[in-house]
């Protein structure tokens, strides 16, 4: 059995946002040089939202804008309300999150249409670009990328 060294045993969730680990890509990249990537899936939000989260409402306690026990109110379409929801719930606020009906739309109709399972955060991305192409600023033949940048895994 593993022994538990107790300065390892955390108090809060707020005390595991940050100091993720580095990881070698050694076996997908053998050489030249050496690919790493920053962990911050391991946030306990799973993204790096959560030190934003983190600074956005110590800033705002610290300034008196918000006061303990204070109502958080976010427009997010994912990993940004991951964030404020662990360091809301740890720190006493409430949180109200409210999505954009269009990234929600545009998230099921990826699915539909396209058969890729894909989160709010992707939605509101070709829920954008979409609405840059109807917008009628670009030419008719114009070409808009964006990123599927999560899945729908993570989301009820």
């Amino acid at each position: 059995m593993a022994e538990i060294i107790q300065e390892d045993i955390k108090s809060s969730a707020l005390e595991l946002i940050g100091n993720t680990p580095l990881l070698a890509l050694d076996r997908l990249h053998p050489g030249p040089g050496r690919l790493l990537v920053k962990c911050e899936f391991m946030n306990p939000g799973g993204s790096i939202k959560c030190r934003s989260s983190y600074n956005m409402i110590q800033k705002a306690r610290e300034r008196g804008t918000l006061k303990p026990g204070g109502m958080v109110i976010e427009m997010t379409s994912g990993n940004q309300g991951s964030g404020l929801a662990v360091v809301s719930a740890v720190l006493g606020h409430e949180l109200v999150v409210h999505t954009s009906s269009e990234a929600l739309q545009y998230q099921k109709l990826i699915g539909s249409k396209e058969g890729l399972y894909v989160g709010y955060t992707s939605g509101a991305n070709v829920a954008a670009a979409a609405k840059l192409l109807n917008s009628g600023k670009l030419p008719k033949d114009a070409r808009v990328v964006t990123i599927l940048c999560d899945t729908g895994l993570k989301y009820p």
